[in-house]
């Protein structure tokens, strides 16, 4: 199992006991959406992040997960959450349409995508991915971390 399967897991654990949640992380790990709870109707894309939440004003989420929700999932009556792991905090958003306007986007044309710690997917020179960048005033906080002290006495 890598790292980021164990952090996926760890937050789904502490997110079903905290609010009486039955999600269930998806198997395999090109799929849209990092887990779902059928039975709530809750989709759940997560992000780990090695910073802490202040560095950055805005949280990246792939424009292809929010098209994916409104086609096939909003009319059915599921909710979207997109949680933000970061080293001091762990933030959630609940993707309401009214939010969207204050999204920008971004551009990304990276010529790997990282997968694993050591597994990289090599992709075309031409290929880009588009992104939201959803600002972090719209995250609530739902734990809060201690920073870790690397440095000994």
């Amino acid at each position: 199992m890598d790292k980021n399967t164990s952090n996926e897991i760890k937050f789904i654990n502490f997110f079903n006991k905290k609010n009486n949640t039955c999600f269930k992380r998806y198997k395999n790990k090109f799929n849209t959406f990092d887990a779902i709870d059928n039975e709530q109707k809750i989709l759940l894309e997560i992000k780990f992040r090695n910073i802490n939440h202040y560095v950055y004003d805005s949280a990246l989420l792939g424009i292809n997960k929010l098209i994916r929700f409104k086609k096939k999932y909003l009319n059915l009556g599921y909710k979207f959450y997109f949680a933000c792991c970061f080293n001091d905090a762990w933030l959630l958003y609940e993707f309401n349409l009214k939010d969207e306007i204050l999204f920008k986007t971004k551009s990304i044309q990276p010529s790997k995508l990282k997968i694993t710690e050591h597994e990289y997917i090599h992709c075309k020179d031409d290929f880009i991915k588009d992104y939201f960048c959803v600002p972090l005033k719209l995250f609530k906080t739902i734990r809060k971390r201690k920073p870790i002290c690397l440095i000994e006495d």
